[in-house]
């Protein structure tokens, strides 16, 4: 029995469909081939093409099982060097989940960043929040804390998908993590001083003030000047996101 892009191979009322690209479904019942996800032709292939299509996808059957063994072994050793990985000597292990995600980002944090306060909390039994003032970017704080993360949402599949590594089965991880720079007046002003300087003569009449900036009045300014079209407002924004 022919079948669009398989070969079936009846025994009976049972099934066992063999993909011309090597995959293999086994006990499968006839009643199902007759659904609209099938389309069955009347060609009967030959005794010797069937054994050739089905020796192919035994073989990849093998080479995917082969393969899965050694990804296996791969991730088990992994795991076990992770256990006494001496640049993670100060985190804990033996948990799982936000509050070991909690301990060890901040852990992580205090040792990379040292003199700079974070503040970590568990914001859910599988989300973290991190926020801290002025310091390190958040590109910097993020190299740190997204190897944490063991799952992300795929649009889609409307679902979240799981991509736990090595890491995260020994040190934890949850779905979410979210960094969250803040800035203090000190940094906000040498921002928007290295703005004024930048552009205050191609926007002549306006003032960019630190005052101005923080009541949000400069999104207004510029705003066909800059390409993100979010004025002087922006401009100091990503300026700030970049500077430390």
């Amino acid at each position: 029995m022919k079948m669009h892009n398989a070969q079936a191979v009846v025994i009976g009322q049972v099934v066992s469909t063999v993909l011309y690209s090597g995959g293999i479904s086994r006990g499968l019942p006839e009643s199902i081939l007759h659904g609209k996800q099938w389309s069955i032709f009347s060609e009967i292939k030959s005794g010797e093409e069937t054994a050739r299509i089905v020796k192919h996808a035994e073989s990849e059957e093998r080479r995917r099982q082969q393969k899965k063994e050694e990804e296996e072994r791969l991730y088990a050793a992994e795991c076990e060097r992770l256990k006494t990985a001496p640049e993670y000597a100060a985190l804990s292990h033996g948990k799982n989940g936000a509050v070991q995600v909690t301990s060890n980002i901040r852990k992580e944090l205090k040792a990379r960043f040292a003199g700079f306060n974070f503040s970590v909390r568990k914001r859910s039994y599988d989300s973290v929040s991190v926020n801290w003032i002025d310091g390190p970017t958040e590109e910097e704080v993020k190299a740190v804390t997204d190897k944490y993360k063991d799952s992300y949402f795929d649009g889609m599949q409307d679902m979240s998908v799981s991509c736990a590594s090595p890491f995260n089965r020994i040190y934890g991880g949850v779905g979410y993590v979210f960094t969250d720079r803040n800035y203090s007046d000190g940094m906000k002003g040498k921002a928007v001083d290295m703005i004024a300087k930048k552009y205050g003569g191609s926007l002549e009449g306006e003032e960019i003030t630190l005052a101005r900036f923080n009541a949000g009045e400069l999104y207004r300014v510029g705003r066909d000047y800059f390409w993100h079209n979010q004025g002087v407002q922006g401009e100091i924004n990503r300026t700030l996101a970049e500077i430390k």
